[in-house]
Formats: C-alpha cells, sequence, structure tokens
C-alpha cells in the first residue's frame, strides 16, 4: 500500500469526533426544543463546548511529534498521527500453561518414523 493510500485511511482525532459531536448537538437541540427548554443554557453549554474543543486541540498540539511508523519516516508526516503503544507480548510463563501433549494430536505419536 502506498504511503497516499495509508494518510487516506489514517483519520485524526478531530475529524473523528466532529461527526460525532454534531450528531449529539443536533439531538440535544431537538431534546431542548420538544421540552420547552431555552436556549440560553443551550448557548452556554455551546461556549463551554468550544473551549472544551479548544483544549482539546492546545493538548493535541503538544503531544509528541512520534512518527506512526519510525520506519517510514517521510517529510510529509501529518501532525495529527500518534504513535501507538507497542502490541503486549505472551510471557513465557502463559506458555507454560499449554505442553505440547495438549496441542498434537493422539494420532501423531503413532506415525512411522
Amino acid at each position: 500500500m502506498s504511503e497516499m493510500e495509508k494518510n487516506k485511511n489514517m483519520l485524526n482525532q478531530k475529524t473523528f469526533l466532529s461527526p460525532k459531536i454534531t450528531k449529539a448537538t443536533k439531538q440535544l437541540k431537538n431534546h431542548w426544543v420538544l421540552h420547552g427548554l431555552n436556549f440560553r443554557a443551550l448557548s452556554d453549554i455551546n461556549l463551554l463546548f468550544d473551549k472544551k474543543m479548544s483544549d482539546i486541540d492546545k493538548r493535541i498540539d503538544a503531544l509528541p511529534k512520534a512518527p506512526f511508523n519510525p520506519q517510514e519516516v517521510s517529510s510529509s508526516s501529518s501532525s495529527s498521527m500518534v504513535a501507538l503503544p507497542p502490541m503486549t507480548m505472551v510471557t513465557t510463563k502463559v506458555l507454560a500453561r499449554t505442553g505440547t501433549k495438549d496441542i498434537m494430536q493422539p494420532d501423531v505419536n503413532n506415525m512411522d518414523p
């Protein structure tokens, strides 16, 4: 897969959350209109929401700009990419619980060499 295709498939946090936030805001407005709640309170919530989004943007910008895949560092790296923690490896303690006797089929032991 080319670098361009990889970048197309990646979403940053803001792009991912924006449609969900818009949908929730519309649902809240509809709920408030149906139940006769005032728009002043909705305006206050909207101001709080804008402040929180601004705080999130500042925190995202403050994150270290680590590449998603250190082996494929390019000059076109997006600042919205975040390095993920490495996958957890299975330890020998977990592997010791399952012996080869549990895994092997009985007819394998009876085969001629």
